[in-house]
């Protein structure tokens, strides 16, 4: 193994543990997977990655489906995911503004941040209707074509945004902007007006609205959004949502330390 990489640890790495949590991430973007599937997928023997499910099996990480024969995450990740989202400070902080808005609006609230260049949902609300959109924490999405996503890349410094936008603009719906171009051009009006809305860009029939939060330094590290059926939220209630976004979001910042300019 090479001992001079990137950050001088590589000496130190025990390579069973690297090989387990490389059989952990290939459950973030599948969620069942069988023993020869794994084996494949690592280009590991098909022994080690039995010993390596076990091992991990044993301590709750991951669950065995009995008929099926396929693996999936145990409930053990979640213990150690929620423990990580209550240590941030923002989670906690927008948590009691999420439920005033939930109340308000009567559709579903998230909050969500930046990272690796895409919206990750932190926290939700869910709405009290019967038809909604249900949501998760964890949950991850292309940042074009979802209101917080669009939030985030409209505050993006200018060569940053170029570098996002580079890597091309997936077509999730026939409303999905790829023309970088046009979505330039709405990211100026974001940032402008302070909110972003998306009508069936990312799933068809589900619309939402989104507002940045600001930390001390004005910095945007966040966003809350309404998301609900497009029967819902459309043309017609969208100034309405918009006041009670930013209104939150505004909120959220001041208890984060954010100072409006007068």
């Amino acid at each position: 193994m090479n001992e001079c990489g990137a950050n001088g640890q590589e000496k130190y790495y025990v390579k069973s543990v690297m090989k387990a949590i490389d059989l952990l991430l290939c459950f973030s973007y599948q969620s069942e997977w069988t023993i020869n599937e794994l084996s494949r997928e690592l280009c590991m023997n098909r022994s080690t990655v039995n010993r390596l499910l076990i091992s991990l099996g044993a301590k709750g990480f991951l669950v065995r489906d009995p008929e099926s024969g396929k693996y999936r995450l145990g409930l053990k990740i979640i213990e150690v995911a929620a423990n990580l989202l209550n240590q941030m400070d923002i989670r906690k902080t927008a948590a009691p503004v999420l439920k005033e808005l939930s109340a308000k609006c009567y559709e579903t609230v998230d909050l969500a941040i930046w990272y690796e260049d895409q919206t990750l949902f932190i926290d939700h609300l869910e709405s009290p209707h019967q038809v909604k959109v249900v949501s998760f924490v964890g949950q991850r999405m292309p940042a074009h074509c979802n209101a917080p996503g669009k939030v985030f890349l409209a505050n993006l410094p200018p060569a940053e945004l170029r570098r996002v936008l580079a890597k091309g603009l997936e077509k999730c719906t026939p409303n999905t902007v790829t023309d970088p171009a046009v979505l330039i051009k709405e990211l100026e009006e974001i940032k402008r007006s302070d909110v972003a809305f998306d009508f069936e860009e990312h799933s068809l029939e589900i619309s939402a609205c989104a507002s940045p939060i600001r930390d001390f330094r004005a910095q945007v590290v966040a966003a809350v959004s309404i998301v609900g059926p497009s029967s819902r939220i459309n043309e017609k209630l969208k100034d309405h949502l918009a006041v009670l976004v930013k209104e939150a979001a505004k909120e959220i910042s001041l208890r984060l330390g954010y100072q409006i300019s007068n």
